[in-house]
């Protein structure tokens, strides 16, 4: 697969906020590389997520610096910056690709690695046929590189800085390209994502979701393993070998259970 990693006419930056994800960042980071100009990757030293927590984040600074910047270090711009919430984040990193030149942002979380040649295609046609926000579909990873789940949801994720302001749309893919992981990592990165999560008030009082649905998980035996949306989630078979190169690489790969 060959894909032209700089688009004639316009300017494409990579936008990653980050607190913790070394455990994907630098799959995630790779998914994007060879399709954009640039890399921002915005740290910040506390969680931005939406609450705090008396827990140590299992991920030190210099092992995500290390992430972001081995083998991406051409592209990738890393800050280092303290918010106190998840929009002041996006919003500062959202300004400085715009102040850096940006026709189009592609954002990605640390947990999401996308098929490469399918997001290339998406930019040129989030730039052809401008909407401010462009929307994708995720397979979303449950314990293992083997299970996953589908919903309706649709997630901005490319932006064109020039549209209308209130234009989106759908992207135009039969299936999801995005590989979302966040579900698929260890036991100690969930637990803490669960402290700091921004939907942690919403979270489920039905179950004790950590213990019923995640320690104890089965693989096809558990359902509804949501941890917000009761009935919204099933983890169905995936054969992983479809997986994008950067996720058949990783350590992860073979596991039937992350631990």
């Amino acid at each position: 697969m060959v894909i032209c990693s700089i688009f004639v006419n316009m300017k494409v930056i990579g936008l990653i906020i980050l607190h913790y994800g070394k455990e994907y960042l630098q799959a995630a980071i790779g998914s994007i590389y060879p399709v954009v100009d640039e890399i921002i990757v915005l740290y910040t030293p506390t969680p931005s997520h939406g609450n705090r927590t008396d827990l140590r984040c299992p991920d030190h600074f210099e092992e995500l610096y290390y992430e972001a910047m081995i083998n991406h270090g051409a592209k990738v711009l890393f800050e280092h910056q303290s918010f106190e919430n998840e929009g002041a984040q996006r919003d500062y990193g959202r300004n400085l690709c715009i102040h850096r030149g940006a026709d189009i942002i592609v954002v990605a979380d640390a947990d999401e690695v996308s098929d490469t040649e399918i997001l290339g295609g998406l930019i040129k046609d989030a730039y052809d046929n401008p909407v401010a926000k462009l929307k994708v579909w995720m397979r979303h990873f449950y314990r293992s590189f083997g299970w996953c789940c589908l919903d309706n949801d649709r997630q901005e994720r490319i932006y064109n800085v020039h549209a209308p302001v209130k234009s989106e749309r759908v992207a135009d893919v039969a299936e999801p390209f995005v590989y979302h992981m966040g579900y698929a990592q260890s036991v100690k990165i969930t637990q803490y994502k669960i402290d700091i999560h921004g939907h942690k008030p919403e979270w489920r009082t039905d179950i004790n979701w950590f213990e019923d649905k995640f320690l104890n998980y089965v693989p096809g035996e558990t359902k509804d393993v949501h941890p917000v949306v009761p009935g919204m989630w099933n983890p169905k078979t995936f054969d992983r070998s479809k997986m994008p190169q950067l996720l058949l690489d990783h350590p992860y790969y073979k596991l039937p259970i992350i631990r």
